[in-house]
């Protein structure tokens, strides 16, 4: 089997060396020489590697970073903002499904539940209702930056009466405690909640839970621009 020979480099000008092998060493170094520029020019040594590749310079990487820096800037109000709506509806949510679950509880188990709101720590307890008391749940807390508290100028019944101060009220005789009997029925209030100006400032969303006589559990939302709630 005949060997096959590897490719050569520089093929045009091995040829041409190779058919000047008897000319005058004056014209072999000449061509020797255009070699040599031909490599130079294609940025290669004889190991293969690259010598035209270039990186980033200091001030190209400066530039860089500093338009992330601002672009980081100009976003970080509307994160925050979109953070403490996800924040507030969560809380909203969670003690929604927290009210629900003491009315089934209070009507299978045939008997009183009561949710205790603790305002001025944020914080609530799912209640049994007995001799003694039993703490189902205890020292449930608000997600941070959702305080008990509304920004509205009337209750939830929209006929000008101011909201509670603490943000937390049932009738008749009003404290902090929503309360579900075995009959399904329930003591009729209302618990507000708000954004943490101190965490979230300038953001004023607010909304309530409403529980009906009929141990109907709503939620509700501020309108802002037309001063009710929806």
């Amino acid at each position: 089997m005949r060997d096959e020979k590897k490719p050569v480099k520089n093929a045009t000008c091995f040829f041409i060396l190779r058919k000047s092998k008897r000319s005058t060493p004056g014209i072999q170094s000449v061509f020797r020489g255009l070699k040599c520029k031909s490599d130079a020019e294609i940025g290669q040594k004889r190991g293969g590697v690259k010598c035209t590749e270039k990186g980033l310079t200091l001030i190209e990487l400066l530039v860089v970073v500093s338009v992330i820096l601002v672009l980081t800037v100009l976003a970080y109000p509307n994160l925050l903002s979109r953070i403490s709506y996800y924040r507030l509806n969560g809380a909203v949510n969670m003690v929604v499904s927290d009210c629900q679950l003491a009315r089934i509880k209070s009507i299978s188990n045939a008997a009183d539940y009561r949710i205790d709101f603790d305002t001025a720590n944020n914080r609530y307890d799912l209640v049994r209702e007995g001799t003694p008391d039993v703490t189902e749940q205890d020292d449930v807390p608000l997600p941070r930056g959702i305080i008990f508290g509304t920004y509205a100028t009337q209750d939830t019944n929209n006929d000008g009466t101011a909201p509670p101060g603490d943000g937390v009220g049932f009738f008749p005789n009003p404290n902090n405690s929503a309360e579900f009997q075995p009959n399904a029925s329930a003591k009729n209030g209302a618990i507000y909640l708000q954004i943490d100006q101190n965490l979230y400032p300038g953001n004023q969303r607010t909304l309530a839970i409403t529980v009906a006589n009929t141990g109907r559990v709503r939620t509700r939302h501020w309108n802002s621009s037309t001063s009710r709630w929806d």
